[in-house]
Formats: structure tokens, sequence, C-alpha cells
């Protein structure tokens, strides 16, 4: 090997080994501090539910590397009592090693409660822009879980069977040839071509058929804004969430919503896919309470704002009595509370949560954020007309 190379390697390597004994000596590898010992207690916090009774909630310290005795069980009328451990499902009842902070979550709900269904209120096919066709859509979202489905295809109405479990309900996208002011009639009848006509004039004639008018996809280009929206009659449902929209980076419908609250206007917000294509499927949905399945009762649903949006969250309480805001959740880890303009009134960690009404508030809507961004929007829990 030539000097030089040798040289410039010496050096090289000097000034490698050199710092790096000096960040060991300082690192503990030769006489600096050692790392603090770990506190001998830690924290359990432990949750109740309504519905659940056992262990008492409240916040215990607790040695490390010790048991926690938990049991819960449930009260008279509550059914599918559920515990969470840190974020993991457990038993009712059980001994668990503490060595770090952890949560204790126990929930149940009414055995009285109306079940919940899953649905998606924005779906189309090939017969119009769709790559599946009506019986290859309906068994993807059969295969998924979910119980209510709406085609709503372009400018017509698509026929498909219901498989058993399963209610399929006939829909249309009303699409202008003139603006993306797009809107659904849900429980469609018979087909309304909108052509060239004012948002006003076509949603009259969904509403006139006996449909159910939805506002689709607010911010998706150059959508409906607020001084379209404030003219309208009979609407009350908006997407706040469309999963094709998302995909192409369209965000932020709530601060719409927000407006459309705080102008005295009681709407309610739908989260849906907009499928088109399979990558589109099963983004984001609507979990209706209602006593039945079929289209009585999920319209009923529909109407009275009985539902929630969700991309992942599961809620099991979301009410409002005696002044007080309740939210619940199975797999929640972050609670918002909104009002007036969209303000965020309140924030909590964990799946519940709870907010004493103001009388500056005008409504209180709840956004609960889970691992990886799932979230659940339900519809304001408390609304009061604007004076």
């Amino acid at each position: 090997m030539p000097v030089f190379t040798r040289i410039i390697l010496k050096s090289a390597l000097c000034s490698l080994i050199i710092p790096a004994l000096f960040w060991i000596a300082g690192c503990g590898g030769g006489g600096g501090s050692a790392a603090p010992p770990l506190p001998e207690n830690v924290t359990v916090k432990v949750f109740c539910g309504r519905g659940v009774q056992g262990t008492d909630p409240g916040v215990y310290s607790q040695k490390r590397n010790t048991a926690f005795n938990y049991a819960f069980s449930l009260s008279a009328g509550y059914k599918d009592l559920q515990v969470q451990l840190a974020g993991d499902v457990v038993a009712s009842s059980g001994s668990p090693l503490v060595d770090k902070d952890i949560s204790v979550i126990a929930t149940a709900v009414p055995a009285a409660e109306l079940p919940r269904f899953k649905a998606n209120t924005h779906t189309h096919t090939t017969e119009s822009d769709g790559s599946l066709s009506p019986e290859e859509i309906v068994s993807r979202y059969h295969d998924l879980g979910y119980q209510v489905l709406f085609i709503t295809d372009h400018n017509r109405i698509t026929e498909a069977t219901s498989p058993a479990g399963m209610l399929v309900i006939p829909g249309e996208e009303l699409t202008p040839n003139n603006s993306v002011r797009h809107a659904n009639a849900l429980f469609a009848t018979r087909t309304i071509i909108p052509g060239n006509r004012q948002a006003v004039d076509y949603l009259k004639e969904v509403i006139d058929s006996g449909a159910l008018a939805m506002l689709n996809h607010p911010v998706w280009i150059i959508g409906w804004s607020l001084q379209d929206i404030l003219p309208l009659t009979g609407v009350s449902l908006i997407e706040i969430y469309n999963g094709s929209g998302e995909l192409q980076g369209y965000h932020d419908p709530l601060t719409l919503w927000d407006s459309l609250l705080s102008s005295g206007r009681l709407w309610y917000g739908v989260a849906s896919d907009d499928a088109h294509e399979p990558i589109e499927i099963g983004r984001g949905w609507i979990m209706i309470q209602a006593d039945r399945l079929d289209q009585a009762g999920i319209r009923q649903g529909l109407e009275n704002g009985s539902f929630y949006g969700s991309t992942g969250i599961d809620l099991c309480r979301l009410d409002y009595a005696a002044g007080v805001v309740y939210i619940e959740s199975r797999n929640g880890e972050t609670v918002d509370f909104f009002g007036n303009n969209g303000v965020l009134l309140q924030r909590v960690t964990g799946p519940f949560g709870q907010y004493a009404v103001q009388g500056s508030d005008r409504y209180v809507r709840v956004v609960v954020t889970g691992k990886n961004g799932i979230k659940a929007w339900t519809q304001p829990l408390y609304w009061t007309a604007a004076p």
C-alpha cells in the first residue's frame, strides 16, 4: 500500500475512533451517570362505563411487577360487557402483571337499545362509471359485513337483489351537466335528470318524488358552498367523509358542516365510500340505529339523525342527558368535543368522555380518534335553533 494511502486511512480512523471514545466515556462507558432507576410504583386507571359494576373506577397506585386484580360484571338490563386492558381486549376479570402505567376499561350497552346497522350510502357500478357489476358490488359489501347498501349510479336507478341479512336500496346520484354539485336521491322510485337546472329545482323534485336527498362530496373540485346550501329546504344530509375524495386529496368538509350548524340549521353528517373501484370499498360508513332492517326502519334512522359516521371506531354510547354530552367507544384513544363554528371545546384522552354544555353552546358534536387515525363522527348530540 503506498505511504500516502496509509496516512489517509490512519487519519480517517482516528477521526472516527477518538470521538467514539469520548461518546462512550460520556454515556456510561467510562464514568458517566447511570440511568435513573424505574419508580417502584406505577399507575392503574380504572374506567367503568354505564351498566358495569365491580372494580371501583379511579386511579390506583400499584407496585411494579405485581398483579392487579379486577373483576367486572353487568348491571341488570345491560349486555355486551367488554373489558380492555391497555388497549387489548381481555376477559371480564383477571389479574394482569403490572410493569407500566395501564388503563383497565369496562363498558356495556343497554339490552333494550336498538341495534345499529352498517350502511354505505354512495356506491357505483358498471351501470354508470363503476368498475364492478351490481352483483359484484353487492357481494363485496356483503362479505365486509354491511347490512345496508344504496346503489347510486349517475342519473339512473340500478336494481340489485338483496342477499340474506342485507338490504340493497335503490338510489341515484343526480349529476348536473353544468356543475359538480352532485346529490343522492336515497330510496329512489324514479329517475330524475338534473340537466342544467339549479340545485334548488332538482332537489325539490327529489323531495317531491318521496326520496331522501343527500348532498355529496361538498369539497370535491368546486362542490357545494354555504351560499349554495342555505336556500335549500327539505334536505338535512351532507357527506362529511367521502372515501373516493379522500384518496384524491380532497379533505375538510367539516368546516362547511360547522358553518351550517352554526347558521341555525340542523344537518346530519354522513360518511361514505363513493366507491367506483375496489380500492374505495369499505373506507367510510355509517352505523344506523333502527328497530328493524327494512326500508322504513333505515329511513327513519336517517331522517332522525340516529346514526354516526366511522372509518373504524366502534361507539357504544352517544347521548345527551341532564346537560351533559356523553360518549363511549370500544377502540378510541382521543375524544374531541366541538361547538360553535367548529371550535374545540374539550379534549379527553381515552375511550370515554363527557362534556357539560355551557350556556353559549349552540351545538356539541364529537369526534373520536383511534390507532392509525381511524375516526368516528357523531351528529350534534346537543343542538338548539338559532335565536
